[in-house]
């Protein structure tokens, strides 16, 4: 699984990553402020991705 969160949602181009892989990516994308009512609505979710996410650029998603 692949979780996206940015400013703004923008159009997903397919990631040539799937096939080198020779996996299927799930990909989530959030706005930012979608993210952060995802984090009060479903806590559990919130906490596996801070536990567990690694993130690629950036920080982790930390909601205050």
């Amino acid at each position: 699984d692949l979780l996206i969160i940015t400013r703004k949602k923008r159009k997903l181009e397919m990631i040539m990553s799937e096939q080198k892989l020779a996996r299927e990516l799930t990909i989530i994308q959030y706005a930012y402020q979608e993210w952060k009512e995802k984090a009060e609505r479903e806590k559990a979710f919130y906490s596996n991705v801070l536990l567990h996410g690694i993130a690629l650029y950036g920080e982790k998603p930390v909601v205050n």
